[in-house]
């Protein structure tokens, strides 16, 4: 094996080959395969990937829907869109000083991106400017989470706490955010807050978003449980920020663990 990752109800594993093997639940299309054709995968399932599709690096999944990283820097996601966390299959520029990077179609699909991002056995391929590449990614409940070789952060899907970085729906309650994604499923955003901060590494859990950057770790998100790391006016809070390590400085008068014989 390569690198395995789990969810819930499913597992997938990218070989040594750079295929991808799935199994368990498939309600959604998280194996790679028409849930009218197979629900649930009890043996490993071969997913089929685009032909063009190059060797891929790593595997992460989300609730329902699954993110590869490939050795080109593109992000190929299947599964769920209920909530657009499949992308859509174009190239994208980020523009600095716009919330929501431009895009432009990726020259090399062909098939109507509404197809693509509609049937949940389908595989999206998301792509950079042909300048810049995807190194990580990281797929929440719903939403999705990336990091280019520039340290630039894109998110899409479901924004209902402010997990793709971006403010709720203005119209709900200040500490009641929407069940829907404020914005247009699919579409993918600038994390504006994250650029310039030496950004090195993403996380997602179900409705909230981590960054690794060279000043320490941002949160934003959902925060009801305290996730964030960091005391917040709202249950949920957009901005990316610090977590607040300072209970972690008593540490540092901790005696070392004994070693080992």
């Amino acid at each position: 094996t390569h690198t395995h990752t789990c969810m819930y109800i499913y597992t997938v594993q990218v070989t040594w080959q750079g295929t991808v093997l799935c199994w368990g639940a498939n309600d959604t299309g998280q194996c790679g395969a028409p849930p009218s054709q197979e629900t649930f995968f009890e043996r490993p399932n071969f997913v089929h990937l685009p032909e063009a599709s190059p060797y891929l690096l790593s595997v992460t999944c989300g609730r329902e829907h699954v993110g590869c990283i490939s050795t080109c820097g593109a992000i190929l996601c299947w599964g769920s869109d209920a909530m657009g966390q499949l992308g859509k299959s174009r190239a994208l520029q980020p523009v600095p000083g716009e919330e929501e990077a431009e895009t432009e179609e990726a020259p090399a699909d062909e098939e109507d991106e509404d197809d693509l991002t509609r049937d949940a056995q389908r595989v999206v391929r998301v792509i950079c400017h042909d300048e810049d590449r995807f190194t990580h990614v990281a797929c929440g409940g719903a939403h999705t989470v990336a990091l280019t070789s520039r340290g630039v952060v894109f998110t899409w899907g479901s924004n209902s706490h402010g997990q793709c970085g971006r403010e709720v729906d203005a119209d709900a309650a200040a500490d009641a955010p929407p069940a829907a994604p404020a914005s247009t499923p699919g579409t993918t955003h600038l994390v504006l807050a994250a650029v310039g901060m030496g950004v090195t590494r993403v996380a997602a859990g179900g409705l909230f978003t981590l960054l690794a950057s060279d000043a320490g770790i941002l949160s934003f998100g959902a925060n009801g449980y305290g996730q964030l790391g960091r005391e917040t006016s709202r249950s949920f809070d957009p901005t990316p920020a610090l977590v607040d390590l300072a209970p972690l400085s008593s540490l540092s008068s901790l005696p070392s663990p004994p070693s080992l014989p």
